[in-house]
């Protein structure tokens, strides 16, 4: 009796970590939709900030290829609101 339930109980933990094991690997590699896959050392995108305005506006800042975006997320999409060049390198000088 106690080992009936002792291998159910095993087969059980032998089942769940296969099925975190096929979920990480399925997001490690890619293969849940919506998510892009970029090797891990090509960042051109860096999302410095996020501050959420109200439940469904958002202000992001943005850097790609040296440059700083502020963009406006909310339910009607995306908004440029200012971009300045060269934010990194001034940055490095500070």
């Amino acid at each position: 009796m106690i080992g009936e339930m002792l291998g159910a109980f095993v087969a059980l933990l032998f089942v769940l970590a296969l099925i975190a094991l096929i979920a990480w690997g399925a997001r490690r590699f890619g293969l849940v939709p919506g998510q892009p896959v970029l090797p891990r050392r090509a960042k051109e995108i860096e999302i410095l900030e996020v501050r959420a305005l109200d439940a469904r506006n958002r202000l992001v800042l943005v850097r790609w290829n040296g440059a700083d975006y502020l963009v406006g997320a909310g339910a009607e999409g995306l908004r440029l609101i200012d971009r300045r060049e060269g934010a990194a390198k001034d940055e490095a000088k500070a």
